[in-house]
């Protein structure tokens, strides 16, 4: 694991009690309570954690979100960095549990993704709820290529249809998908955070959340839903399920 590598996600949410009780449901998930959050396992893996949305977020009207990790040698020089190639820090630096810095950084296009320099840990990454990976979906992926490429070193491969196979140190990362019009992507640019198919859309719908969208990613066959609290992610089915 290096700098500019994925290493965990989370959900900022209004009623993490609710949240909770969705994603037991849907996926599973086992909860211990850890320094003012919930940590959710699978098979005594850690897979994601949930807290309590800053108010910060509240008093700007934000839905509940997930958050995607990236681990780097400095938040802070990073965050520096981030500034210099057009990104904005959010929020931070700021230290977490005297141990580590983070800071939420928005690329060029508005993406938001959070950095820090706390030591991975290794999550479960198979069976149903195990996050997967992550995903980037933008207007214009050239627009942002040179600041994540500035920022971690990534290198973007395009493999057709608008879709960049994005590497770090020979290794494939993750995919960026190009899709310029919002009445498909979503008004927004955002990152997504990849967790295993437990039943798709019914069993997302059975349990309060909704569907927003079906199709088909290089990992699998993916669902796009929002939580009850309208926190999006994404499920997906391999390709061989």
């Amino acid at each position: 694991m290096g700098h500019g590598e994925f290493i965990w996600c989370d959900l900022s949410a209004y009623d993490p009690k609710t949240a909770r009780a969705f994603y037991t449901q849907l996926f599973g998930w086992v909860w211990i309570e850890e320094d003012g959050s919930h940590l959710a396992s699978i098979a005594h893996k850690p897979v994601a954690s949930v807290y309590q949305m800053p108010s910060k977020f509240i008093d700007m009207g934000m839905p509940s979100f997930w958050m995607s990790y990236i681990f780097v040698e400095s938040a802070s020089d990073t965050a520096a960095t981030a500034e210099r190639l057009g990104g904005k820090v959010e929020l931070g630096p700021a230290v977490y549990q005297d141990r580590s810095a983070f800071a939420l950084i928005r690329d060029p296009l508005g993406a938001g993704f959070t950095v820090i320099d706390t030591s991975p840990t290794k999550g479960a990454t198979k069976g149903p709820g195990a996050r997967l990976g992550h995903a980037l979906f933008a207007s214009d992926v050239t627009a942002i290529r040179d600041f994540y490429t500035g920022l971690f070193g990534w290198s973007f491969e395009g493999i057709g249809g608008g879709i960049f196979a994005v590497h770090h140190r020979d290794k494939l990362l993750f995919y960026a998908h190009e899709i310029p019009d919002p009445a498909v992507r979503g008004q927004e640019q955002y990152w997504s955070v990849l967790f295993a198919d437990a039943g798709g859309r019914a069993a997302i719908e059975a349990h309060r959340g909704s569907k927003i969208s079906e199709f088909d990613l290089p990992e699998g066959h993916a669902t796009l839903a929002f939580d009850p609290q309208k926190a999006a992610f994404m499920t997906v089915r391999a390709q061989d399920a």
